[in-house]
């Protein structure tokens, strides 16, 4: 086990196979020198981790919100009118992506849908037209002939 005294550190583990005992003797002072001398080691190697991530946690999610405001820009501008907005969000084939490829999706479907709908309006529109003009000429047909008679 290990025994502590005011100015050593004993460790001894016991074999029992060979019947022997492996002992261990340190310094508090040398223990402690030794801690002293890597305190500033393990300071700048702390320091450096807490930076790294710092800064790789921010160009994450710098990006990840960069792409983000890509998708939110494009709805603003679907909300806006204009269909044919499509977000363009660059990176891996993620959520985020597949978001913004879904958008576009369903911003194409719109459009078509939209357009299929007004071809539609146009050609009833156009269809009554006609259906009022064949009614006029068929009640200017009618006329004519009662007015020629009665002029006559």
């Amino acid at each position: 086990g290990t025994q502590k005294t005011d100015q050593y550190i004993i460790n001894t583990i016991s074999n029992p196979e060979f019947g022997y005992y492996v002992v261990g003797l340190i310094s508090n002072a040398d223990l402690n020198h030794y801690a002293n001398r890597l305190n500033p080691l393990i300071f700048v190697i702390t320091s450096i981790c807490i930076s790294l991530i710092l800064v790789l946690g921010y160009m994450s999610t710098k990006r990840l919100l960069g792409r983000i405001f890509t998708i939110n820009r494009t709805l603003v501008e679907i909300e806006h009118g204009n269909l044919n907005a499509r977000a363009d969000v660059p990176g891996s084939n993620d959520e985020i992506k597949q978001i913004a490829t879904n958008l576009n999706h369903m911003s194409e479907k719109l459009q078509e849908y939209i357009q299929k709908e007004y071809t539609i309006q146009l050609e009833r529109t156009n269809a009554e037209l006609k259906q009022k003009t064949a009614e006029l000429y068929a009640l200017q047909t009618q006329i004519d002939p009662h007015f020629l008679y009665n002029t006559l």
